[in-house]
């Protein structure tokens, strides 16, 4: 374990150091970043699939599994993605950033790695702390504040039961989660009804539909960078606990609460989708549509069935790919028009084509369609909420009408007449947005496809 946190050290003194260095040269270390976190991605993958003994808990309280690598994985591809979509940004500190980065990935392998209830919470709560601080610091909006008082408020409140939960696990001896699902007898002393304290917690940072109120302002108010953070990693803790934690239950025990936990999803989907129809900010559009897409897969997962669990794991992984690249599109289609609104980008299609054909099949992406992994998510979720109750089919219906009509609506805005371009066209975004979408390909090819395989 010691070994491990010591090269887990290095690395990010190494990222630290690096971006201090040739901050000066900026276009060049536009590049360093780019080889760096490939050799980076290619060499877990490498040490991951070839190590016999790294997934044994010979690392205290560390313990990696396929879930755990997975998300180690994304975060290490968001947090370079966020870097290099603010670091053209003439308002950037980029020496704080690096630092921030770099603290950020540190924390994200121990929390993905923490096998200790107790780490695993202190983790949780201070990863949060760099998100805050970039949107602080380089929030576009005075009232970007205001916005994290509500981040603040939902965390503060929500953190309390799951602390006390925490608290009771360690009190009966439970340290290490992951042996809970050896001992029977946890299932039956511990109440039941602390599985809501369990859960508050993790779903306000999902978040859940009636949780979500501070995410839409955070992402407002948020640079490029911290909203693909909050997209792609934040929203990912959440999920990543209730995959971790609702385990420790027995189904049979708690089943009165499992029609209402999936029939709240549910209806967080429909409303969320919903909304997404009467919105114009594009920004907001995305935030909503996240809301929506966590809601399913929260539903899912505590359907009960192994389907479902699965279908949340791909939908919690396919909407870690495609939303930070939704958000960075959302700046470039800001820049370029200088609005997010959809009646102000008219004609997008006709004057970038290729830009808004890569909006479009990210669009796509995130809707579900075959073969992308959202759809196979769709189709493990759908069953598990076909076991659990058949009529809330129709719900699961209507919001995916609605996400499919919100989709096919901003195409159609894109295909209209041109508009007076007010802005002259930057060549650093567009290289920008080529890299992202290279660098997406290449994610995939090294080690997403063999999770199918």
């Amino acid at each position: 374990m010691v070994s491990f946190g010591v090269v887990l050290f290095y690395v990010s003194v190494f990222f630290f150091f690096l971006f201090s260095m040739f901050m000066e040269f900026r276009e060049q270390l536009y590049w360093v970043v780019f080889y760096f976190f490939f050799f980076l991605v290619f060499f877990l993958k490498f040490f991951f699939v070839s190590s016999e003994t790294f997934f044994s808990c010979h690392f205290g309280f560390l313990h990696m599994d396929g879930m755990s690598v997975v998300f180690i994985f994304l975060s290490i591809w968001v947090c370079v993605l966020s870097f290099l979509s603010m670091f053209f940004d003439e308002y950037s500190d980029y020496l704080m950033l690096s630092f921030l980065s770099s603290f950020l990935f540190f924390l994200l392998v121990f929390f993905f790695g923490s096998g200790n209830v107790f780490f695993f919470f202190c983790l949780f709560e201070l990863t949060l702390f760099p998100v805050f601080y970039v949107v602080v610091m380089w929030g576009s909006y005075k009232e970007r504040v205001f916005s994290l008082y509500y981040f603040l408020l939902f965390t503060i409140i929500t953190s309390i039961p799951l602390l006390l939960v925490v608290c009771s696990m360690l009190y009966m001896g439970f340290f290490n989660y992951l042996f809970l699902f050896m001992n029977s007898f946890f299932f039956y002393v511990f109440p039941s009804f602390l599985l809501l304290g369990l859960l508050l917690g993790f779903l306000s940072k999902l978040p859940l539909f009636g949780f979500h109120m501070w995410l839409p302002k955070a992402h407002v108010d948020a640079p490029v960078g911290g909203s693909m953070l909050l997209a792609g990693i934040l929203l990912k803790l959440g999920g990543y606990g209730v995959l971790r934690l609702f385990l420790l239950f027995n189904y049979q025990v708690v089943v009165f609460l499992l029609f209402f936990l999936v029939f709240v999803g549910i209806l967080g989907y429909f409303f969320s989708a919903l909304i997404c129809v009467r919105l114009l900010d594009l920004k907001v559009i995305i935030a909503f549509s996240s809301v929506s897409h966590m809601s399913v897969a929260f539903s899912g997962s505590v359907g009960g069935a192994f389907w479902g669990f699965k279908g949340a794991f791909l939908m919690f992984l396919g909407h870690g790919i495609v939303s930070p690249l939704l958000f960075y599109m959302v700046h470039l289609v800001s820049k370029f028009f200088n609005s997010r609104y959809i009646m102000g980008i008219k004609g997008f299609a006709s004057l970038y084509f290729w830009l808004s054909l890569f909006f479009f099949f990210f669009l796509l992406f995130n809707m579900g369609v075959p073969p992308f992994i959202n759809f196979f998510a769709e189709v493990g979720i759908m069953y598990s909420i076909f076991l659990v109750s058949f009529p809330l089919f129709f719900f699961v219906f209507l919001g995916f009408l609605f996400n499919g009509l919100y989709i096919f609506s901003l195409l159609g805005v894109f295909l209209q007449s041109k508009v007076f371009l007010s802005k002259s066209f930057d060549v650093i975004f567009l290289n920008g947005f080529v890299f992202f979408s290279g660098f997406l390909l290449i994610v995939y090819m090294t080690f997403f496809l063999d999770f199918f395989l």
